[in-house]
């Protein structure tokens, strides 16, 4: 036994991680920002499916951009990894994007649902260098240096709170751990069909038919 703390006064000496700090900084794009940087962008580009899919699915980009056409069946994205457990999950399609997701599934020259995408990075991760291409591009548009591809993730996140959708249910779409421990160690989960109506409820104004129309192009 000993009576002083030997780690008294030593937690300013550990450095905090930037992380929650920056995720708090970042912000949803408004409607504005986004009819900027949809219209913006050339439709055949890599980088315009990659946004709309962001927003209406919440997933990561190197979710999207690591995804296998063999894992989008039955209108489903099947998410095989990522940064905890809770990411491997199915997400649904949004009709708005189905045309889209359809005709990437059928022009696929890889086997990705986006295809010709370069790897990059020190862990070659497939969307290293068109995460930084997108950044220069959402730069030279003049938007603001809080604004990231992540914050696609905000928009969806955003948009199922508002229409009130139970927070585990938007856990499991956003690739989230459960805080219960009911959910999170004893459920299966949520059922496709319960999903894919949350999904589909979301919407984003103006921007859904712009991004329809696109979609089917």
């Amino acid at each position: 036994m000993i009576e002083n703390n030997p780690f008294e006064k030593l937690t300013s000496t550990i450095k905090r991680s930037s992380t929650s700090d920056s995720e708090n900084k970042r912000e949803s794009w408004t409607e504005v920002e986004l009819e900027l940087l949809l219209s913006s962008l050339n439709v055949k580009d890599n980088l315009w499916p990659l946004s709309a899919i962001a927003l209406y699915s919440g997933m990561r980009i190197d979710e999207i951009c690591s995804m296998e056409i063999k894992y989008v069946r039955d209108g489903l994205m099947n998410v095989r990894g990522g940064k905890t457990d809770a990411a491997i999950r199915v997400v649904p399609i949004h009709p708005i994007i189905s045309p889209l997701i359809d005709r990437l599934t059928a022009q696929s020259t890889d086997g990705f649902l986006l295809s010709g995408l370069k790897s990059g990075g020190y862990d070659n991760k497939h969307s290293w260098n068109i995460q930084k291409r997108f950044g220069r591009f959402k730069s030279k548009l003049g938007m603001p240096k809080s604004k990231v591809f992540h914050c696609f993730r905000k928009n969806f996140s955003t948009a199922l709170e508002n229409l009130q959708v139970p927070e585990n249910i938007a856990q499991q779409l956003m690739g989230h751990s459960k805080k219960s421990m009911t959910y999170a160690l004893y459920s299966q989960g949520v059922s496709d069909d319960v999903l894919r109506e949350a999904v589909n409820r979301t919407g984003f104004g103006m921007i859904d038919e712009m991004v329809s129309r696109i979609s089917r192009i």
